[in-house]
């Protein structure tokens, strides 16, 4: 069974002709390497935030996290991001649940739906995924992630709230429409990746 995260899923899924080899080639890369910490650049801002809900903390052990962080590059991100996720969390009363976690698998292919967040608020709950990186992010991005989550996670009475949450800009991306066509296209995509798989 081959194992792809939902990132590198749906990155592949919404290219079009020699990109998509490029993408499968750079994911089959990195499933070969070792993981390391250093690999995951947003690791140590996600669990931070993470805990904050889980453990109830107080927001500005998030803050003072991001302010610490001794790596350069996270320097000038880290605290961005904690700004950011500060302005999505507003005035907000939260609570936090354990978010549901599930493999979709077709065609010998394993894809991990595994959001960091359930987070009870405005009369919601709300199953989030978090974007870290400054790339723009896609519409289409977002219709894809948030369609694939539906299909797995949704409870039969519609219970969940699926978000992806743009955390650099505070913004959180909802679909009270998922579009289940786009579990077709999907379903299609693992089969063209088991096909290519061994040839790169």
């Amino acid at each position: 069974m081959l194992e792809l995260s939902l990132t590198r899923f749906i990155d592949f899924t919404l290219k079009s002709g020699t990109p998509k080899i490029t993408s499968l080639r750079q994911t089959k890369k990195q499933s070969l390497e070792e993981y390391s910490i250093a690999s995951d650049y947003y690791k140590q801002i996600r669990e931070a935030i993470v805990k904050h809900h889980k453990n109830s903390k107080p927001y500005s052990d998030v803050e003072a996290f991001a302010k610490s962080i001794t790596n350069k590059s996270k320097q000038e991100n880290y605290p961005l991001l904690a700004q950011g996720y500060k302005k999505f969390l507003g005035k907000k009363q939260i609570k936090w649940f354990k978010p549901p976690q599930q493999d979709w698998s077709a065609n010998g292919v394993s894809v991990s739906i595994n959001p960091e967040l359930g987070l009870e608020f405005n009369g919601a709950r709300h199953v989030i995924k978090m974007y870290f990186k400054a790339d723009p992010f896609r519409k289409q991005e977002v219709k894809a992630i948030l369609s694939l989550m539906d299909a797995v996670l949704q409870t039969p009475k519609k219970t969940f709230t699926m978000g992806v949450l743009d955390v650099r800009n505070g913004k959180l991306h909802t679909d009270e429409s998922p579009d289940p066509t786009l579990l077709a296209l999907m379903n299609g995509e693992t089969a063209a990746i088991a096909a290519m798989w061994p040839s790169l």
